[in-house]
This record gives C-alpha cells, sequence and structure tokens, in this order.
C-alpha cells in the first residue's frame, strides 16, 4: 500500500496547520526514512512514526495519532478479508466464550456478527451439544497444541453438516494460551460423495465376485462334461485329447475361484495357484505309475488376471506334458518350479524335470503337439517373451517375460 506525501501532509494540516505539517512531513520524517520520497510504505511510515513516539511535543502526538489510525485501518482491511471467504473463521477467548467471528461462521447459524461476538456459547447450542464444544476447545487450552477434527453440527436450518474444525492456539510468550483461532470447512457433500464411491464399489465388487463364481462353476460344469465323455470313450487318443482339454478348463478354473475366495479381485497369488495346480494335476494322474515329487519356489508378487491365465495355462501345460510323457513308467520322479524376478524387472519361469528328455532334434517352432504350440502362442505371441528348451539329465524350460510393461497394455 503507498502513501502519497502530499496525503500525508492534509491528513495533519487539520489538526496542526498545513505550514507545520508541510515541514513534519518534509523535514521530520523524510529524514528519519534517510530520503525524500513522493510516495511511502505504509510499513515505512508505521515504523518512522514509531521511532517519533518517543519525540516530545506535537510530533509524539501526531504520531501516536498515525499508529492508531494505521491499526484500525489494519483491522478493518483483516475483517473485509475474512468476511469474503467461505472458510468459517472465529476467536476463542477460553473455553466457552467467543471472541471475534466472521460472516461465513455467523451466516452458518443464521446469526449476526455482533450477536455471536463476545458472547457464550450456549447462544448456539443447547446444554447436550455445547458440552461436546467446550470438550473439544479444553483439550486445545490444555494440550496447547492444533487439534483437527470432523464434527456434525446442525446448521440454521437444523441440517448435520460435517465440519472439519481446526483449532490453533495463539500462545503468549510464557508459553499460555491467550486465545485460540478456529476455523472450520463444510466437508458434508465430500463425505456423501464418498460414501456413494464407497457404496458402488463394494457393489462391483459383489457383482465381479459373482461373476468370478459363475465363470468357475461353468467351468467346472464344461471339465464333469468332458469327464463324462471320458468314461464313454474307449479310444485312447480321444481320452488323452478331452483330458488334456479338461486340464486346461480346471486351470482356468483354479484362477477364478482363487479371485473369488480372496479379498482381492483383481490379483491372483501365483504361489497359492501353482501349490493348487500341482496337487489337481497329481490327483488326475492315478492312471501313471510313477511316484513324482515335487517343488516350488514362487515369487510373492500379485499377477493382474490378464497375466495370471496366460501364465496359468503356459504352467499347466508344461507340467501336464511332464507328468505324461517325461518319466516312461519308471517308479519316481521329481519336478521342480522357480518363478522370480530378475534384477531388470521382468519374469523369469524355470520348469525342470529328471525325466528321459527331450526327443534328438526337438524344435519348439517345429512341434505339432498342440500342448507346447499353445506354450508357444503364448509365451511368445501374447506375453511377448522368450522360450528356451534345454534337454541335459532331463529338460529345463526357461521362460522370460515383461511383467509391467504388459500390465500397462
Amino acid at each position: 500500500m503507498k502513501i502519497k506525501k502530499s496525503d500525508l501532509v492534509n491528513t495533519y494540516a487539520p489538526s496542526i496547520g498545513i505550514e507545520i505539517a508541510n515541514e513534519l512531513v518534509t523535514n521530520t520524517i523524510s529524514v528519519a526514512a534517510l530520503e525524500d520520497k513522493e510516495n511511502y510504505n505504509i510499513e515505512e511510515i508505521t515504523r518512522i512514526c514509531s521511532e517519533l513516539v518517543k519525540e516530545p511535543g506535537i510530533i509524539r502526538i501526531i504520531a501516536q495519532t498515525f499508529l492508531v489510525q494505521q491499526e484500525h485501518r489494519l483491522s478493518d482491511e483483516q475483517t473485509l478479508l475474512l468476511d469474503n471467504i467461505e472458510t468459517q473463521v472465529w476467536y476463542l477467548t477460553d473455553m466457552g466464550n467467543y471472541g471475534l467471528v466472521n460472516k461465513a461462521h455467523a451466516d452458518f447459524f443464521g446469526m449476526q456478527k455482533k450477536q455471536m461476538e463476545d458472547n457464550n456459547i450456549f447462544i448456539i447450542f443447547n446444554e447436550p451439544e455445547a458440552s461436546v464444544f467446550i470438550k473439544r476447545n479444553r483439550e486445545v487450552f490444555k494440550l496447547k497444541k492444533t487439534i483437527r477434527t470432523e464434527e456434525w453440527i446442525k446448521n440454521s436450518n437444523q441440517e448435520s453438516c460435517l465440519l472439519s474444525i481446526v483449532r490453533t492456539p495463539r500462545l503468549s510468550d510464557n508459553g499460555n494460551v491467550e486465545y485460540v483461532i478456529c476455523t472450520a470447512e463444510d466437508i458434508t457433500q465430500r463425505r456423501r460423495s464418498e460414501d456413494q464411491i464407497k457404496s458402488s464399489l463394494k457393489e462391483k465388487e459383489v457383482l465381479l465376485r459373482e461373476i468370478h463364481h459363475r465363470v468357475k462353476n461353468n467351468l467346472q460344469i464344461v471339465s464333469s462334461l468332458l469327464n463324462m465323455q471320458i468314461r464313454k470313450t474307449k479310444d485312447k487318443k480321444t481320452i488323452d485329447i478331452l483330458s488334456e482339454s479338461g486340464n486346461r478348463i480346471n486351470a482356468m478354473a483354479l484362477i477364478h475361484s482363487q479371485l473369488y475366495e480372496t479379498n482381492n479381485l483383481s490379483q491372483i497369488n501365483m504361489k497359492r495357484f501353482v501349490d493348487n495346480l500341482f496337487s489337481q494335476l497329481l490327483m488326475n494322474c492315478d492312471t501313471y505309475s510313477t511316484k513324482i515329487t515335487h517343488k516350488a519356489h514362487v515369487i510373492d508378487y500379485p499377477f493382474p488376471i490378464s497375466l495370471a491365465v496366460p501364465v496359468g495355462l503356459i504352467i499347466n501345460e508344461l507340467l501336464s506334458n511332464i507328468i505324461k510323457h517325461a518319466f516312461n513308467e519308471r517308479k519316481e520322479g521329481k519336478i521342480e518350479l522357480i518363478m522370480s524376478r530378475l534384477s531388470n524387472g521382468k519374469i523369469h519361469l524355470s520348469i525342470s524335470d529328471d525325466g528321459i528328455g527331450l526327443p534328438e532334434g526337438f524344435d519348439i517352432q517345429t512341434s505339432e503337439t498342440l500342448g507346447l504350440f499353445l506354450v508357444k502362442i503364448l509365451t511368445v505371441d501374447q506375453l511377448e517373451g522368450k522360450i528356451e528348451f534345454i534337454s541335459n539329465k532331463g529338460t529345463t524350460v526357461n521362460i522370460e517375460f515383461e511383467i509391467e510393461d504388459y500390465v500397462m497394455k
């Protein structure tokens, strides 16, 4: 804020005359400011007048008058500012009495500012409500620190509104609370919106859980139909085809079953999935004479369903192929599955056995079996990963694929 030298002279002229006022401003104030200006900052003049209060006679009286005027002007400006904001602001002189309040706070209760200022809070609240309000105020005076609360308070229309209230104590030099500055924001609509969102999410969660449940049930029905067909079929080739299809369906059903049974409806715990898949496949291979032992070391990293389904099908195909072909009616066999996350962020899947190994000249690119063709398609085309087969005292399959890029897609 700027004050012109001429305006400053005219301010004092009625009291002391134009000549004395001009001399005071030109000589005394300008000299005190260490420079002759045509315009002064209000802060500069206030500082100068604070020094002039120590001077004798008329100069001291004028300086005191000016300081009082500036205090009133500053107070008016602050009041104007506070009365033109939506945030409620008020002072507490003690636990149950108002100091100043702004227009927003008075309007909330349908009152005039002068009705509330320097008055007891009982003019607004009844006994029970006032007791709660005083209790919160008492905590600030006692703890001497800012306290934030959310409180339901009735407005002038007797509508319950949720206010976010901040009570901040102003401490004196000796550490006592002089007064408490309070601000309040009406967050009723925000809370209602949050509640609506939570309710909507809950409904969608229930719906999604039901979808996974029905998908799982439908897949199990298809699997049961395939099993019924197997029991009626005598052709071994047909039985093998139906069994492989049933295992694929069961692998997908496991994923939907796991989603239905857990709190997370969008991510799969792959360790749990692998353990369940091993149990399911080994239980269904009673016709094979080999006693198979297995180990699984799976990263504790959640997979989104969009990634869990292709990875689950890949694991199912490779394990099914090992159980069926790797051990050639041996008495014992071992399978090890390792899934880890590499330093570059990629997922590494390794499945190995101590079986008879791969046929000489094996090439995944030219393999005509449906299972291995499916593994190649899922790994290379869908996951955009790499696959490697190693045959040395058994077979090891190594697969690498990005997880972050795939999730982004």
